[in-house]
């Protein structure tokens, strides 16, 4: 299998484009949460601006995974290594 390397996530028409206070909203999650985890654990999967940073359709299924991770006591690291050999092995970004 291929290696995936990202470099940049582009807005692209009809992958969705979903700010921070979407993303709470939509998914009923605290906002700071959410603030911190675009910031720290999906910065190389959003775009925009810094401080108005957006993610499209297939990060937001990702921010309800690994809200739910979390909840039943699964840590971040974890969560990211295992998020990559998933992503590795299936040859896709998400």
């Amino acid at each position: 299998m291929k290696n995936i390397k990202i470099t940049q996530i582009e807005a692209k028409i009809g992958e969705g484009i979903y700010t921070k206070r979407d993303v709470a909203f939509i998914l009923q999650l605290p906002y700071t949460k959410v603030s911190r985890w675009m910031d720290d654990f999906w910065g190389n999967y959003t775009f925009g601006i810094k401080g108005n940073k957006l993610v499209n359709f297939k990060t937001l299924i990702e921010f309800y995974t690994f809200y739910r991770l979390r909840e039943n006591g699964i840590s971040s690291q974890k969560i990211k290594k295992i998020r990559t050999v998933i992503s590795e092995d299936l040859n896709t970004l998400y």
